[in-house]
């Protein structure tokens, strides 16, 4: 297992992105489950953010025009962050078949918040 570089600054630990780089995939999640830091969730979130505009765009397709793609992509966004949040290594189900539900359920979620008809 590759060690993350870390500097300690009041109890505080930081995590390199350089590092995170290097790290294969499977490891950052590992990493990220047992310390739980910021850097590492936004790493994460970088690293998936393809998945938010894909699924955004494919939903986008299917609505009319007056609905703004980039109102999806932010629903979409904060779907990944629960997603991210809440995936369960244990289970040994790939990242993004889990995040795409995850993504798509709040893209939907907006779209019904949005509809003005109950």
């Amino acid at each position: 297992m590759t060690k993350v570089k870390t500097s300690s600054r009041k109890g505080s630990r930081r995590v390199s992105v350089s590092s995170l780089d290097e790290m294969p995939i499977n490891e950052v999640w590992l990493e990220y489950k047992r310390t739980g830091t910021e850097t590492i969730r936004n790493w994460l979130t970088e690293h998936y953010l393809h998945l938010v505009r894909y699924n955004a765009e494919r939903q986008h397709a299917k609505l009319p025009v007056e609905v703004d793609v980039n109102d999806l992509i932010q629903a979409g966004f904060f779907g990944l962050l629960d997603a991210i949040d809440a995936f369960d290594l244990n289970y040994g189900v790939k990242f993004e078949t889990y995040c795409a539900q995850r993504i798509r359920g709040a893209i939907l979620d907006e779209l019904r918040s949005m509809d003005w008809v109950p």
